[in-house]
């Protein structure tokens, strides 16, 4: 019966991807049936073999992109999805048990008591009560679907800003599954489950900024109410070039201006501290002691710096185009990025700040997203490293998902394992 049911799916998108090359009236291929037929073969396949579904899926995606776009979001969606399979198989440790704690606190209260015990960053929590009380919800749905929204945010972020700048699609899709198989933001994903849905949110806003010229405000208000960290975005989204001056001088005032905001924030903090949201942020910013963290190894110091001069290289490169309808956005976005990280620096060596090293780094890996896209399309030769680094990013993903310091599913059943063999799987 499964059998028939995946041969029948195959055949029916193989007809409709001959249809596509067999235009319809007035020339235009049948792309929505396409679309379709393929969603609901990779989705069977998918059931059955998760990861070699999306390999088949990105190798169709490479040879279909130019006719049929849109099939980058169908991979960065199935990616999402495996992601989501991946970290349901991993042993709970560290913040992943303190969220489970408070999913099976959620399926026993209310709505409003749970939220009178959880008032702090009430978006995160409602959410978490409506999963935790929906049909047949369980500690690995909880998971796999928190996974999928925050990976699916991000991604769809990735791919607009991708074609706003100009990337063809197999350099879009290159970026897409280097950025989905980037170890180091998704090793913490199971962990600071709320920051990752909130950095997805942040990344999304400045993305829909650069394609519509438009600050989506809900988005961030969003984000903040997941996570208070990104509330340090308000500011930043805020950022303006001035045309009158020239780009370095229009940022150096940014950055000269970073340690007199850092001191008086910290002088009229006590103004704040019994307004809500205001007054939790405020107080941690002038706390003298952060968490116990240690700083930043060095090769995630060697990042931000990569970062910040990736950012640094398109705003030098991004001078001739000062007139283009976008420029302000792309100006803003990589000015954003590099205050963010000289932020990340200057709390690495600072005392007692480098918890917030720690939660600002975490949102430098999302950033990639933006900068990364807008450099290749600067300088197309730049393209050529991106397969490369695509491909390094995967080995070495799986690498560490055995090697590195959390425990997931053995690797031939991240590899070969039907999808319900790994949601039920258990370290």
């Amino acid at each position: 019966m499964n059998t028939s049911v995946a041969d029948s799916a195959f055949k029916g998108w193989w007809r409709a991807r001959i249809s596509l090359d067999q235009p319809k009236s007035g020339g235009v291929p049948n792309q929505e049936n396409w679309y379709l037929q393929l969603f609901f073969f990779i989705l069977v396949f998918f059931i059955f073999q998760p990861f070699l579904s999306f390999v088949l899926l990105s190798v169709i995606g490479l040879k279909t992109c130019v006719k049929c776009p849109r099939v980058i979001y169908l991979i960065a969606f199935f990616g999402a999805c495996f992601l989501g399979l991946v970290n349901t198989t991993k042993l709970p440790e560290s913040d992943q048990i303190l969220y489970f704690e408070w999913y099976l606190s959620a399926q026993e209260q209310s709505l409003p008591v749970f939220l009178g015990i959880y008032s702090r960053e009430p978006l995160y929590y409602i959410y978490l009560h409506t999963i935790a009380n929906i049909p047949y919800s369980s500690k690995e749905l909880f998971i796999f679907v928190s996974t999928i929204i925050s990976y699916s945010a991000f991604m769809v972020a990735v791919v607009r800003t991708s074609n706003r700048v100009g990337l063809n699609g197999r350099a879009t899709i290159s970026i897409v599954i280097a950025l989905l198989f980037f170890a180091q933001p998704f090793s913490l994903s199971a962990h600071i489950m709320r920051q990752f849905v909130a950095a997805s949110l942040v990344i999304l806003f400045f993305s829909e900024r650069l394609c519509s010229g438009k600050n989506r405000w809900w988005i961030l208000i969003a984000a903040i109410f997941l996570h208070y960290s990104a509330f340090i975005f308000v500011p930043l989204a805020m950022i303006k070039s001035n045309k009158n001056i020239s780009s370095f001088l229009n940022l150096s005032l940014y950055l000269c201006a970073l340690p007199i905001v850092y001191f008086v924030a910290r002088s009229v903090a006590y103004l704040f501290s019994d307004v809500p949201v205001l007054g939790f942020i405020f107080d941690r910013v002038t706390a003298e002691e952060g968490a116990d963290m240690d700083r930043l190894s060095y090769a995630a110091t060697i990042f931000v710096i990569f970062t910040v001069a990736l950012s640094f290289l398109n705003l030098r490169l991004s001078n001739p185009l000062v007139n283009a309808p976008d420029s302000s956005e792309r100006w803003g976005a990589n000015a954003a990025i590099i205050i963010l990280g000289v932020i990340v620096l200057g709390a690495d060596f600072g005392e007692g700040t480098a918890e917030i090293a720690t939660r600002f780094l975490y949102y430098l890996y999302f950033f990639v997203g933006l900068s990364l896209p807008n450099f290749v399309a600067l300088r197309p030769k730049a393209i050529l490293p991106i397969l490369p680094i695509c491909v390094f990013s995967f080995l070495y993903f799986f690498f560490n998902l055995q090697f590195g310091i959390w425990k997931y599913a053995p690797l031939t059943k991240l590899l070969f394992a039907p999808s319900w063999e790994l949601f039920a799987y258990s370290v």
